[in-house]
Order: C-alpha cells, then sequence, then structure tokens
C-alpha cells in the first residue's frame, strides 16, 4: 500500500456534507468540521521519524525511529518499497518503546530502499518517508585526480539530530578516512593524488551519536595525468673518445624524477635510454659513432607517476658533423667541412678549428662566423702542410656560455702517389636482384677517387653509381652495392679512378652481369642466359641453381659447359611449396691461377600450377572432414571463388579464401542434408581462367 495522505480525509468530509446538508443540523455540521482540523494538524504534526537506515552485510537492514508520543498509542506498522511506490507491510510493534526492527534477505547495495512508519491509535501518524543511502554516481574529471560523489537524500525530512552527512574514502592503507562532511547530497572537487589507483567512497549520516545509516561502497579510478614541465636541450656535443655527450637544464616541475633521451633515425624519433635522477644533467651515448652518422637528440622530463612531458622534438639539437678531411697532395692542404649546429639554445657566435700535429697539443688554428654557413656547412682550409704529417681536427661551437665539440677527425699528409690501374673484376646479381660490383684498386697510393660507373643495354649515357676515396678504403679489392633491378635486363659496370691532383689515370674493363630468363613448356622448365662480359679467357662452366622453398641454395643441381648457354629439366616430380621454382646461374671464370672467380646471374621464378581437390561429401556434425573446402599442396592462383548452390539454384555460400569452407550452413542455420552444387574458379599463375564444378553431399 501507499504512505497516507493526510488530504484525503478533506475528500470525504466535502461528499459527506454535501449528502448531509439538508437533514443535518448546520450546528454539527461545524462541530464535525473542527474535530476534523484538529485530527488533520495533529498528522501533520508527526512525532514518529526513521532517523536510521543501516546496512548490514547488504541483505539486511536495520531500521529505527524515534519513539510515538501520541494519546492511546495502539501499534507501530513498518512499511518497505522498493521502488517508493508500491509500499507493503513487513513488521507490525505493540510496545511502544520497540523501535528498531531487521529486515533481512534484501540486496540493500545493490539498489535503493524505502520506508515509513504508521503509528496506530486514538489519531494517525505517519512517520515521513526515509531511504537507505544511496551513491548516484562519482564523476572523476579529467585531470584525473579531482571527482564529485552524489547520492540520494535519505529523507526530505530529516531529524534535527541527523546532522550532516559524511563522506568517506579508503585510500592508501585500506582504512576509511573522512573526506569531508556536508549538508547537501554531493561533495565535489574531491581531491585525491595517486599515480592510478581505484579509491572506495561510502556516505554516513548519524543520529545523535546513537546509530548510523550507510550507503553502498562505490569505486573511482583516480591517476594523476598532469604531464611535468618540459626540460630544455643545452647542447650535443662530441667527446674526446667519440661518445656523444647531451646536456640539458632541468624541469621545472617539483615531482620530475628523470629523464628520456631520443634519437632521431631519419624516419622517427626513439626513445634509447631513461635517465633517474632530478639532478643529473647529462647523458653519455656511447651507442652510436657520431663520426659516421650525424643525429638529432631531443628529451622529455616524467614524474615519479610515469608522466612524460612533451619531449623536445621541436627544438631538437644536432651536434656539428664533421665530414672526412679531404687532404689535397697538389695543394698540401686540408679542406675541413662540416655541418653548422643545429637549434643552438643560444645565439651562435663563431666557429673555432682546433688541430693537433703528430700527436702535440691542440691549438686553435682559425674560427667561422656563423653568417658563413652555405646550405648549412662551412668550410675552412689549412694550408702550408707539412707531407708526411699526421693532422687531426675538430671543430668548436661557442654559444655564450655554452660549447659543443664535433667528432674528431685525421688524415696523414702524403707524397703524391699515381694510381697504376683499376679492374672490374666481376659483378653479382643478388638475391633481391640488385648488383654487388667487384674492383680491384691500387693501394700503393695515399689518396684518390674510384668512380663506379653503370649502364644497360638500352642507354648510351652512363651513371655514376658510388664514389670511394682513399684513404676511406684501405683493402682490395672492395665492393659497391648497385640497386637496380637486374632482372629486367643486364647492367654494365666499369670503373676510374682519379689521382689526388683530379687527374683521370685509369678506365677499367666493362663488365656484363648475366641475364637469365626461361619459361615452362608440357611440364618442362627451359633456362637461357646472356654470358657475362669482362673476362679476357671467358668462361669455363655454369652451375645451375635451384629453390622450391624460397631460401638460397648453397649447392648447384647441375653444371653446363661454358660454352653452353641454356639448360632445361622436368617439373612435374619438383616439391614446391608455394608453386614457385626460381633459378640463377653462376659462371665460373677461366683462370691462370687457383683464384676462384664467379659472376650470378639474375633470379628468375618459373611457376608450377596447382591443383585443386574437391571431396564428394562432408559431415559438418561429425569429427573430421566437417568443413566443404578444396584441398591442395600450394595455391598460386588469384582471383578465387568459391560458391555453393542448393538444387534449387538459391546461392547459398561464397567464399574467397580458398583456405575457408562450407560449414553446412545458411544464414547461421543448419541446411538440410542433401547434394549441393558447388562451383570454383580462380586465375592460374599463367593468367588463364580455370573453373571447377561438381556435387557435394552433406551428410548429417
Amino acid at each position: 500500500m501507499s504512505p497516507i495522505n493526510i488530504l484525503k480525509p478533506k475528500v470525504y468530509y466535502i461528499w459527506w456534507l454535501e449528502e448531509n446538508r439538508k437533514t443535518m443540523n448546520y450546528r454539527l455540521i461545524l462541530l464535525s468540521l473542527i474535530l476534523y482540523s484538529s485530527t488533520l494538524f495533529a498528522q501533520r504534526a508527526s512525532s514518529t521519524k526513521i532517523v536510521c537506515l543501516t546496512i548490514i552485510d547488504n541483505n539486511q537492514v536495520e531500521i529505527k525511529w524515534t519513539k510515538s508520543n501520541i494519546d492511546s498509542f495502539q501499534s507501530y506498522t513498518l512499511y518497505f518499497s522498493n521502488d517508493g511506490s508500491q509500499f507493503d507491510s513487513i513488521s507490525s510493534h505493540t510496545a511502544v518503546d520497540d523501535t528498531t526492527y531487521i529486515h533481512q534477505g534484501i540486496n540493500a547495495f545493490n539498489s535503493q530502499k524505502f520506508y515509513y512508519v504508521k503509528v496506530n491509535g486514538s489519531s494517525a501518524d505517519i512517520s515521513p518517508t526515509a531511504k537507505t543511502l544511496f551513491i548516484l554516481g562519482i564523476d572523476v574529471n579529467i585531470n584525473g585526480y579531482q571527482a564529485d560523489l552524489f547520492w540520494d537524500a535519505f529523507s526530505d525530512d530529516l531529524d534535527p539530530g541527523m546532522g550532516e552527512y559524511h563522506v568517506y574514502y579508503d585510500y592508501p592503507d585500506g582504512n576509511w578516512h573522512l573526506v569531508d562532511s556536508t549538508a547537501q547530497t554531493s561533495l565535489r572537487n574531491i581531491t585525491l593524488f595517486t599515480c592510478s589507483d581505484s579509491i572506495h567512497f561510502k556516505v554516513e549520516i548519524s543520529y545523535n551519536n546513537i546509530c548510523t545509516s550507510n550507503s553502498q561502497v562505490i569505486a573511482g579510478l583516480f591517476t594523476d595525468i598532469v604531464a611535468p614541465d618540459k626540460p630544455v636541450l643545452d647542447s650535443v656535443s662530441v667527446d674526446a673518445d667519440g661518445n656523444t655527450v647531451i646536456g640539458w637544464t632541468q624541469s621545472d616541475s617539483m615531482d620530475a624524477v628523470g629523464n628520456i633521451i631520443y634519437r632521431y633515425d631519419g624516419v622517427k624519433w626513439n626513445p634509447i635510454d631513461s635517465v633517474w635522477g632530478y639532478d643529473t644533467q647529462f647523458y653519455v651515448d656511447a651507442v652510436i659513432d657520431p663520426c659516421i652518422e650525424n643525429y638529432e637528440y631531443a628529451i622529455s622530463t616524467f614524474d615519479s607517476c610515469g608522466n612524460n612531458s612533451p619531449f623536445t622534438d621541436l627544438t631538437a639539437q644536432r651536434p656539428i658533423f664533421l665530414y672526412n678531411i679531404n687532404y689535397s697532395i697538389c695543394d698540401l692542404q686540408d679542406t675541413l667541412r662540416w655541418i653548422v649546429y643545429m637549434n643552438p639554445k643560444n645565439p651562435v657566435d663563431k666557429y673555432e678549428i682546433w688541430s693537433s700535429k703528430n700527436g702535440a697539443s691542440y691549438e686553435r688554428i682559425g674560427e667561422k662566423s656563423p653568417s658563413a654557413a652555405v646550405n648549412g656547412e662551412i668550410i675552412f682550409i689549412h694550408q702550408n702542410l707539412d707531407p708526411g704529417a699526421n693532422y687531426e681536427y675538430f671543430i668548436r661551437v661557442v654559444m655564450g656560455n655554452i660549447t659543443a665539440s664535433s667528432c674528431r677527425k685525421q688524415v696523414t699528409t702524403q707524397n703524391y702517389k699515381i694510381p697504376r690501374f683499376v679492374e672490374t673484376i666481376t659483378a653479382d646479381v643478388l638475391a633481391d636482384n640488385t648488383v654487388n660490383t667487384t674492383i680491384k684498386g691500387d693501394m700503393d697510393v695515399n689518396n684518390c677517387i674510384w668512380n663506379c660507373w653503370h649502364f644497360d643495354g638500352n642507354q648510351t649515357d652512363t651513371s655514376l653509381v658510388e664514389q670511394i676515396t682513399k684513404p676511406d678504403q684501405n683493402s682490395s679489392p672492395f665492393f659497391v652495392a648497385d640497386n637496380v633491378d637486374a632482372s629486367l635486363n643486364p647492367w654494365f659496370y666499369y670503373t676510374t679512378v682519379i689521382d689526388s691532383c683530379g687527374k683521370l689515370r685509369h678506365t677499367s674493363n666493362t663488365f656484363k652481369t648475366i641475364w637469365l630468363q626461361g619459361y615452362t613448356q608440357n611440364n618442362t622448365n627451359y633456362l637461357n642466359w646472356t654470358a657475362p662480359e669482362g673476362w679476357s679467357k671467358g668462361v669455363e662452366k655454369y652451375y645451375i641453381y635451384r629453390t622450391v622453398t624460397g631460401i638460397e641454395p648453397t649447392s648447384p643441381i647441375d653444371s653446363v659447359d661454358g660454352n653452353l648457354l641454356k639448360y632445361q629439366e622436368a617439373a612435374t616430380t619438383l616439391p614446391v611449396e608455394d608453386g614457385r621454382i626460381i633459378y640463377f646461374v653462376q659462371a665460373l671464370k677461366k683462370a691462370d691461377s687457383t683464384e676462384k672467380i664467379t659472376s650470378t646471374s639474375n633470379r628468375f621464378p618459373l611457376f608450377k600450377e596447382a591443383t585443386l581437390y574437391f571431396p564428394n561429401a562432408f559431415r559438418p556434425d561429425g569429427t573430421t572432414n566437417t568443413t566443404f573446402k578444396p584441398v591442395f599442396s600450394y595455391f598460386g592462383g588469384t582471383e578465387y571463388l568459391l560458391q555453393i548452390y542448393s538444387r534449387w539454384g538459391k546461392l547459398i555460400y561464397e567464399t574467397s579464401d580458398p583456405d575457408k569452407g562450407w560449414n553446412g550452413t545458411s544464414q547461421n542455420e543448419p541446411v538440410e542434408k542433401g547434394a549441393y552444387i558447388y562451383i570454383s574458379s580462380y586465375q592460374s599463375v599463367y593468367g588463364t581462367p580455370v573453373t571447377q564444378k561438381g556435387t557435394v553431399v552433406l551428410i548429417r
């Protein structure tokens, strides 16, 4: 039943007046109205209120209410509702001092419960409806460490002895701690600092220190997501040992505990290390060689909760990169060229050039203004050098009170020597069909340049592949990689050598790569190739290599005489894995000595057609053969399509994946057993259409 509405008797009296006004004495009517008003006033001035709803272990609620003071007390009747609209009587108490009841068997933490007390006696006394405290929600703000908590009021008419609501949390030791007290039904901006933890809350309200009403427990995830301030990168320098040293001014954030060092590889920024300690303000990168490659560096700061500041990629710094020293034996001078310092913290005042001769102390031999840079590089020429001396250099940039140095490079001055020869020994096509050229040069010279050139059979102009300088290259033979596609046509290579004074001295022989082609006919693989050119005595023999697994073979399958330029073998018995058979040919040079020199062709694939086998029956609910799909050892075709039709021509399944099959359903519902038609089509490895049709029996 619903709570008694004290205005309902008024409706009854209006009806009663209408019925009796002609027959009753109006004085009696007036007396009745006075008595009704007195009763109505007594009901509104209820002295009984529920003051505690204490949830015990979720399944029990202890209800306490104030003692009634009406005359002629008869009993209390306690009413309960799950939703606040439909109330039922749950207990009756005949003793006026019996003001406590434990309501059992309810899930009080899962939803809010509603109660009121009716006092039975000479006059009606109805308490206001009380509700179990129920937290409506917790809203953790976007900053991660502040939250707003909301709950429903205990009652719209609180007893004066109940006071304020008390909000508690259980962090960090698992014990309950008071957050704050409020007369409202919300508490905003609850601020709790934790890196990342779930913090529990509950709400309580007490009555005169006699009993306490409590809510369910609710949790909110608090996180510290405020990033620390960025540090300031001061300098990136190279020390005397060839290590890159990064220095910075620490972040202003007091919770900063370390920094992350980033290095740019030309494509993306990579974190390379973490440096712990607020007072640590430098890092040594000993992994890369700053004398070979020039890297940009940036840093970020992280706090005790692992929050990272934005890193300084927009103001990344790069040290001075000093190129290898170019010594001119003709002019007895060294040319120093360097890439200027990038993104200095302070403006650059100057670049100082420092030199050491034969291991003596370093001396400053000159300086350059930053305005001397052209396209980000500066050149300095050190003249009047002594032949036969060792010179070592580094560049120092001055930026106010900050300096940074380059890597140290050295060169030994030599007397003028003329290269005696250059030879292009061979050119090998690698597994990826690029070319590796082997060159033999005169290592007795002190300084020269080898230029490796190439052209293909369709070109008349040559292009420079790579330039190799001496003394950078100190061993012979050496190799030059060329990123061309030698499977399309043969390539021609030759090498020129220029002495230290810039004069062309020799041009080598021209070497032509082997170009392998082939085709398959009647299950036979046919190979043919062009002979290499550049060996004066020609080819002794050709080794034939083959792979059916994609792994480079180490041993040939056969060989033919050096006068033959073709080979064939049957393809029917070859155990291929993916339909491809890859061949290459290796030529062995005729030689006067025991030195073995070879030249390898491009890799040429031939394809073996796949065979698809379709079973004639399958059982979806069995233990084997539960899916209808083709059986094959490999499949190299394209545009695959498998379709299943019913006997009436309705399409019930299709797939473009040869590894997937029909499980005997249509629209996720099993179809009836019986015969079904399948049609399989695809493009073969040679581009021809292949279609297979048949009937399959579905067994259940």
